[in-house]
Formats: structure tokens, C-alpha cells, sequence
């Protein structure tokens, strides 16, 4: 009896000692926390910050068949909200391509292509910080009038404007229309015409406006811009217009908007915006005026970039201005302000893949900073950001490529997925930068100078796909010290096989430490096993135990009830290094509390679980 009852003090005791520590974010890319392990998948994740040190990620998710909209807060990596998520909206059929803004208090407003009523139609909602939701069940209806869009090929935008409102921005049949909502959901523009939309473009062909985004304007608008063709143009042209706060369009002119590029050769697509911090925008895209690269023969994509002041006047140059015109392609750019006027983008570069396999490279990312009268300050057609990622020559590729401010001096951070031949699945990673270009993460491994290959956040088994990123601050730190950091999420294949795809998400500082641990492997900490709470808690009548191994160890995972007696044995032999997950059905056991403890080597650490019947 002496025995079981020290045996139950030591539990406890070291239960109240390891409860002191809250949870918090992983500090091992071989973790990382998750948002949403649900059942069915959940994928295409976005992200804002929450204003706190955190972030609210929203995405997609089939767990009751068809696909929903659903979000977590996230905050010193614990979710904030209902276990695996808020609901946002389940209503029937598909809602997807979700996009949030902040609502300014913490909270966000979320918006999405829904085919409920069983065509295309976009929906929005607002949740607090505290993860209430604010409007009507399933959310307020935004496009108010007939599209004429399929809900999958209507991609919303959407801009925080004045105080917990947002300017939401489609595309339609014809063009480009825009909707104000206030904090409590209602149409702050009333109607116009007996139409609660404005028309921000019109007369273009059926179906060509894609890519439409949005930027602040300074006020209580938003700059918008789009690729569209109206019929008669050699391809599709970057448009764009300034939405005022009371729903009117500011500048003058054809209904199609101000041609941002006038070059009349080939295709402009896939234009990103960013406020040029005064009250005009900086717009980069995706150009083939080039019409055939010279190497491959094939189609040739270059980057090119214009500023609009606030009355839509060109600052630069009409046709543009070149960012990148490598004769190999480069695609998919990605921008955001530099805290002087200028910007920075980001771009997925074929000029080392074009060189062939023996090439060692693939498609890597490069960077360039734009001044705020147009030159380029960094190094011609743009400084290396993302090489290699490890030592086999492959034309191992870098993928979409994401952006958030670092610091006040003009610094970034940038992340993207990153396939790794030692384990043959991509992964996140992550880079920064300072205001005059120099790479500053570079890991010693694999030793090629010169060639930045980014800090590991997630090389868990799986693959990951689709990944977003935000600050998770409010105010960024002057100079970018340790505690500026961002938030990054993506989908994630880890578990594919027994809770599909799942959100994971993972905190890093501008010293390239993920939580207390550097992601090089240098840091504050030596331990070797990393235990998480297990989830759900309180479960009925499974629940899942997460670990990640540092090294290949003996391990024993075993779980004791309130008096210490051993329940069972989930796990008793040799693992390999890396993340492991285990589930414990209690459906033979009474409700109460039990204690799991892992064993591995001489590491051991206990947690306690509640199960409730």
C-alpha cells in the first residue's frame, strides 16, 4: 500500500511540476503543433494575425462529407478555441477558398466561394477573438446579385476597412464587383440601383478576371487588381481600381479599370498587391511579352512591377518595370511593403532547373527590393533566397512561396515548400532577410557557400502542401530582435492514413529559433523527447498521444490510473527518430483521471489525461 500510494505522490508530483508549463510551441521541426487533426481532410489554410502574439488559421474541411469552413486561434502554440476548430460554416454543399482579414480587435472576418443554394456565391462571417461567432448561422450572404461563376472558380479577396469592417472583392461573368460590410455583418454601402454590389470592372470576356487581390488604401477603402482579357488585347492585362470607403470607384476612366502595364505583347497574370505606405499601391505579376525562351523554346514568364499613386497615375514606368527577365521562366511572385515605399518580391526561378539535372539546383525562389522610384537595389534579375536544400544533385523544387514583414527597418521573413531527397517528401521552410538582401539564416549543412537553402520548420514524415504566413504581433519589434517571429501553416500528410490532411502550424523568431530550440539544432535545450498533451482531453472513449524522438530509442509509452496502478502498455520497442502518434481506446475503463508516461532511454516525462463518460 506504501508503495502504490508513493508511487501516486511522485505522479502527481511531477504532474504539478510539468503542469507549471503551459503548452506551448513546438521547438522541433519534427513536431510542430497541430490546429486540426479532425477526421477527413482539412487543406488550403490561410492566416492572419490575431493581434496577441498569435494567429487565426482558417481553411477547408470535409469531416462531415461535404467541404466546410472552419478556424482556430492559435496563441504561444495553444488553440484558443473549440478542440479542432470553429465551425464557420457547414451549410450544404461545398464552401471553399476561404481568405480572412483582421477585424481589428483580435478577431477575424472570413470569407468564401459557396455553392449552397447550388451555384456560385460568396458568403462571409466575423469571429471573435474568443471565438464567438458574430453573424448569422453559416454566415452573411456577400454576392447579392447573380455571379454567373462557378462557386470553383470563385476566388474572394478581402480587406479590413474601418472599424471591424471589410471590403470583400470577386470576380463575375464580366468583371470585377465589391461589397462593404460593417462589425455586425449588415451592407454599409446600401443599395445602388436596387444593387447592394458596386461594379468595380466590367466588359471583359466571360470567365477571364482571375487573380483578383486587394491592399489598404490608407483610409477606409482598398486598392484592388486583377488579370482580366476583354477580346481584343493579345492576352490578359493587369487591371486595377481604388475601391473609395463609400463604394465608389475613384479613378476615372474605360470600365475595364487602369491598365497597370501597357505593353500590348503577350500575357500579364497573376498579379499581388501590397500599399506603398503612402496612400498609392505596388503591384508585381507575372509577364510574357517575352513570347519563347531561348534555352527550352519554351513559353518565357518574366517579373515585372508598377507603382499607382492615390490618383491611379503611373510612377514608374506605363509598360512596367523589370524585376526579373532571366531567360529562363519566373512565376508566381509574391510581395509586400518594405517600410519605405519600395517593396519586396519574391518569385519561383527555372534558371538553374533550365541548366539541367547535373545542375544541383531546380526551381528556387529569389527576392528583389524595389525602390520607391523604381530602380532595383539588389543584385540584377535578383538575389538567391532558397537553393539548395540538401546534398543530392536533383532538381529538387521550392513552391509557393509566402511573405511577412520581419521588422521597422525593412527586414522579411519568407517561407515555402521545399522537397529533401534524404526523406522524399517536401517540406516547410523558412528564410530572412535584411533591408539590403543579405541572407541571414545559413544553416552549416550542407556545406555550399553561396547557396541559401532556408531553416527547416516541419520535416515530419509526409508531405506538406499549401503553406501561409503572417506576423504574429501587432507592432513589429524595432530592428527585429528575437521575440519578432511569425506564424507559419500549411496542410500536412503526416497522418494521411489515419485522419487524412491535417493543419499544423509552427511558430519561428527572427533568430531562426522554432519556441526555445535553434532550428539548426543549436539552442537552449539538450532534450532528446518531446511528449505532447494528448488529444482530445477530456476524450471519450479514444484519445491520441503524439511524440517525436530526437534519436532512434527504446520507448515505452505506459498509462496508470489515480492510484497508480498500470492500465496498459501502448508502445514497448525500438523507434525510429522522428514524429510518432499512438491511441488509447478507455472503453473498458471508468471515467477519471489517468496519467501516461513515456520512457525512453533516461528520459522520462509523465502527463496527465481526464476521460469522461
Amino acid at each position: 500500500m506504501k508503495t502504490r500510494i508513493l508511487l501516486v505522490l511522485s505522479l502527481l508530483v511531477l504532474y504539478s511540476l510539468n503542469s507549471k508549463v503551459t503548452a506551448q510551441w513546438s521547438t522541433s521541426p519534427l513536431v510542430n503543433n497541430f490546429v486540426s487533426n479532425n477526421s477527413g481532410n482539412q487543406n488550403y489554410c490561410q492566416s492572419v494575425s490575431d493581434q496577441k502574439d498569435g494567429a487565426i488559421i482558417c481553411w477547408e474541411d470535409n469531416r462531415n462529407g461535404n467541404r466546410d469552413i472552419y478556424a482556430q486561434r492559435i496563441n504561444h502554440g495553444v488553440n484558443q478555441w473549440t478542440h479542432q476548430g470553429v465551425k464557420i460554416c457547414d451549410a450544404p454543399g461545398d464552401q471553399i477558398h476561404p481568405v480572412l482579414c483582421t477585424d481589428a480587435n483580435g478577431g477575424a472576418i472570413i470569407t468564401w466561394s459557396d455553392n449552397r443554394n447550388g451555384f456560385g456565391q460568396v458568403w462571409a462571417q466575423r469571429v471573435k477573438v474568443d471565438g464567438t461567432i458574430m453573424w448569422a448561422n453559416n454566415g452573411v450572404l456577400v454576392s447579392t446579385e447573380a455571379l454567373g461563376v462557378s462557386h470553383s472558380t470563385l476566388y474572394p479577396a478581402i480587406q479590413h476597412a474601418g472599424a471591424a469592417g471589410s471590403i470583400i472583392a470577386m470576380n463575375y461573368l464580366n468583371g470585377v464587383c465589391a461589397l462593404k460590410l460593417d462589425a455586425f455583418g449588415q451592407y454599409e454601402w446600401g443599395t445602388s440601383g436596387g444593387n447592394y454590389l458596386r461594379t468595380v470592372a466590367s466588359g471583359f470576356n466571360a470567365n477571364s478576371c482571375t487573380g483578383v487581390q486587394m491592399c489598404p488604401d490608407g483610409g477606409n477603402g482598398a486598392h484592388c487588381t486583377w488579370s482580366g482579357w476583354d477580346g481584343f488585347t493579345a492576352g490578359h492585362k493587369v487591371y486595377a481600381q481604388h475601391i473609395q470607403s463609400n463604394g465608389e470607384n475613384h479613378w476615372s476612366g474605360p470600365s475595364h479599370g487602369r491598365r497597370v502595364c501597357n505593353q500590348s505583347a503577350g500575357h500579364q497574370r497573376k498579379p499581388r498587391i501590397c500599399h506603398d505606405e503612402v496612400a498609392g499601391c505596388l503591384i508585381t505579376w507575372e509577364d510574357g511579352r517575352v513570347d519563347t525562351n531561348v534555352t527550352t523554346g519554351r513559353p518565357n514568364k518574366d517579373i515585372y512591377c508598377e507603382r499607382l499613386d492615390f490618383f491611379g497615375n503611373h510612377m514608374w514606368n506605363s509598360n512596367g518595370n523589370p524585376v526579373c527577365t532571366d531567360t529562363a521562366d519566373q512565376s508566381n511572385p509574391t510581395c509586400i511593403a518594405d517600410s519605405w515605399e519600395g517593396m519586396h518580391i519574391v518569385w519561383q526561378d527555372y534558371r538553374n532547373y533550365d541548366a539541367g539535372p547535373d545542375s544541383g539546383k531546380g526551381v528556387n525562389l529569389y527576392a528583389q527590393n524595389v525602390h520607391f522610384e523604381g530602380h532595383k537595389r539588389w543584385t540584377h534579375n535578383g538575389k538567391k533566397a532558397a537553393i539548395f536544400v540538401d546534398v543530392m544533385k536533383a532538381q529538387d523544387p521550392r513552391y509557393n512561396p509566402q511573405m511577412c514583414a520581419n521588422d521597422d527597418i525593412g527586414g522579411l521573413m519568407m517561407c515555402w515548400l521545399g522537397y529533401r531527397d534524404t526523406t522524399s517528401t517536401f517540406g516547410v521552410y523558412s528564410q530572412r532577410m535584411d533591408y539590403d538582401g543579405n541572407v541571414l539564416w545559413t544553416p552549416p549543412s550542407p556545406p555550399f557557400p553561396g547557396y541559401p537553402h532556408g531553416i527547416p520548420v516541419s520535416t515530419a514524415p509526409g508531405d506538406k502542401h499549401t503553406v501561409t504566413m503572417c506576423n504574429n504581433r501587432t507592432v513589429t519589434d524595432m530592428g527585429g530582435d528575437d521575440s519578432s517571429s511569425a506564424v507559419i501553416a500549411w496542410t500536412d500528410l503526416r497522418d494521411f492514413g489515419s485522419s487524412g490532411e491535417d493543419i499544423y502550424a509552427q511558430s519561428i523568431k527572427s533568430s531562426s529559433d522554432l519556441g526555445d530550440i535553434s532550428a539548426a539544432g543549436i539552442g537552449t535545450s539538450d532534450k532528446v523527447v518531446i511528449l505532447n498533451q494528448n488529444s482530445p482531453n477530456p476524450f471519450n472513449p479514444s484519445t491520441s498521444i503524439s511524440f517525436a524522438l530526437a534519436t532512434n530509442q527504446f520507448v515505452t509509452v505506459k498509462v496508470y490510473s489515480i492510484l497508480g496502478k498500470e492500465v496498459a502498455t501502448l508502445v514497448n520497442g525500438n523507434l525510429i527518430a522522428g514524429s510518432h502518434n499512438v491511441v488509447w481506446d478507455a472503453s473498458k475503463f471508468t471515467s477519471g483521471t489517468y496519467f501516461y508516461k513515456i520512457t525512453a532511454g533516461n528520459f522520462s516525462e509523465i502527463k496527465k489525461m481526464l476521460l469522461i463518460k
